[in-house]
């Protein structure tokens, strides 16, 4: 994995640790640890809710419906934290890279704006239920 990323990113520093593998692209915990191995952040990321936006789906069978869409879901962008001074646990404070992801530079989508998560369009998770209006 080094070599690919340092032939892919010749300008960023090369990743240092021992995981190897790949991430869901449906939502996972990953946890960073020191070098004692004591946890010092993680984030449980999905691809739907705080950390997708909800755009009208397909035509099927005559009707469109809504589904969850994100540049970071397979279009070729990675999640970047928006502000380090908010919660990095909330879906709200992240946000797609440019395509390709910045590796050993700034987030692309780094902001001092604390509301910058704040135009996502609001509905249901899928694990909650949706409120009723009277």
């Amino acid at each position: 994995m080094p070599a690919a990323f340092q032939a892919a990113y010749p300008s960023a520093p090369v990743p240092v640790g021992g995981w190897i593998g790949k991430l869901k692209n449906s939502g996972e915990k990953i946890a960073l640890a020191d070098a004692g191995g004591v946890e010092v952040d993680q984030v449980e990321y999905a691809d739907e809710g705080d950390w997708a936006n909800r755009v009208r789906g397909p035509l099927d069978l005559g009707h469109r419906g809504w589904v969850w869409e994100t540049a970071a879901d397979g279009g070729g962008a990675s999640l970047e934290l928006i502000s380090p001074a908010l919660s990095n646990n909330q879906g709200q404070n992240w946000a797609a890279s440019t395509p390709g992801g910045t590796p050993g530079a700034a987030n692309s989508a780094a902001s001092a704006d604390l509301a910058e998560g704040a135009g996502r369009s609001i509905a249901p998770r899928s694990r909650r239920r949706a409120r009723r209006w009277r």
